[in-house]
């Protein structure tokens, strides 16, 4: 990865694959279900870190 001009090797055990991750995570975020009250949690890559993360989503009703 190069960030800020400065290349850094990433090595992180992810636990599992990825999801809504990189350029296209809008896209895969619309794709699921998300009508009121749909909750999901699914693995994200922080690329500051370097690390895992987790994220949570949930949908508390329409967009008024």
């Amino acid at each position: 990865m190069k960030m800020g001009g400065d290349a850094k090797p990433i090595a992180a055990d992810l636990g599992g694959e990825l999801y809504a991750d990189g350029a296209g995570a809008h896209q895969a975020i619309a794709a699921l279900p998300l009508a009121e009250g749909y909750a999901v949690s699914f693995r994200n890559f922080d690329l500051r870190k370097g690390k895992l993360k987790v994220v949570a989503l949930s949908v508390a009703g329409p967009r008024r």
